[in-house]
């Protein structure tokens, strides 16, 4: 994983560097306030970064046509802006390049069935759910390896992962963890609780 950029010769750290598809704009409700979203990914050489890291280096200057190097992958040019993101969303972003599936590493793993790289997240038709893709997924898998491991790809609802804890190697990418909402439910009643009792003894 990328795990820090220069600018301007400037080294700075980010657990935020991703890489996506030219599908990205398509499937999420992401926006541009710089650049164009039909052709910012397109280009293996072009980067978007947030509106944060923007305000930081390029305060009060266009940004579009700067350079950030990331470590371990070279210079790209910035050819696009995010608008904010709400800082509830679990995903949150510093630096997004062209995932390009024909270079390294994503070339090498082209034939490979049984290696999850990343994390996937795919626009269902209507009426199409979970399990019937995950049915299909199964029959591909079998016709395309020997059939003796078991698929390792796994799915879930978008709308069920900000909650999950468990979603993604990147803790810098994902929020919440349904086991503290339970764990404070518990105390809140706990303590409803003492307060009747109390309550009670007063009244006695």
């Amino acid at each position: 994983f990328i795990r820090g950029y220069e600018i301007a010769d400037e080294s700075f750290e980010s657990r935020k560097v991703v890489a996506a598809e030219p599908s990205f704009f398509k499937v999420f409700d992401f926006g541009l306030k710089l650049g164009d979203e039909e052709t910012v990914l397109t280009d293996p050489k072009n980067a978007i970064i947030s509106s944060p890291l923007a305000e930081k280096h390029f305060s009060g200057i266009n940004p579009i046509g700067e350079f950030i190097t990331l470590k371990g992958k070279g210079t790209y040019t910035i050819a696009g802006v995010l608008k904010p993101i709400p800082s509830n969303s679990h995903l949150l972003f510093d630096v997004i390049i062209m995932a390009d599936l024909n270079a390294h590493p994503y070339s090498s793993y082209k034939d490979e069935w049984q290696l999850s790289w990343g994390t996937d997240y795919v626009l269902m038709q209507e009426n199409y759910n979970v399990e019937n893709f995950q049915r299909d997924l199964d029959d591909i898998y079998e016709r395309n390896t020997s059939g003796d491991e078991d698929r390792i790809i796994d799915f879930s609802l978008f709308s069920d992962l900000y909650m999950q804890g468990r979603v993604g190697s990147r803790d810098s990418l994902f929020g919440g963890d349904k086991k503290y909402v339970y764990i404070f439910s518990i105390v809140g009643v706990l303590l409803f609780l003492v307060a009747c009792f109390n309550y009670i003894n007063l009244k006695i």
